[in-house]
């Protein structure tokens, strides 16, 4: 599944398919996230679970 960055608040997500904005902000300045912006989204979730 893609990884998406929002430049206006810098939140990360994931999402199938059309992505016009940020599920956070509701901006359009959505982009697909760089490898370092994945690495840590994957450390954030990986550390969310591991809370649980």
């Amino acid at each position: 599944m893609p990884v998406y960055h929002c430049t206006n608040c810098h939140f990360t997500f994931k999402r199938e398919g059309k992505v016009d904005s940020c599920p956070d902000c509701g901006k359009p300045d959505v982009r697909p996230a760089t490898e370092a912006e994945i690495e840590e989204f994957q450390r954030y979730v990986a550390e969310s679970w591991d809370d649980k």
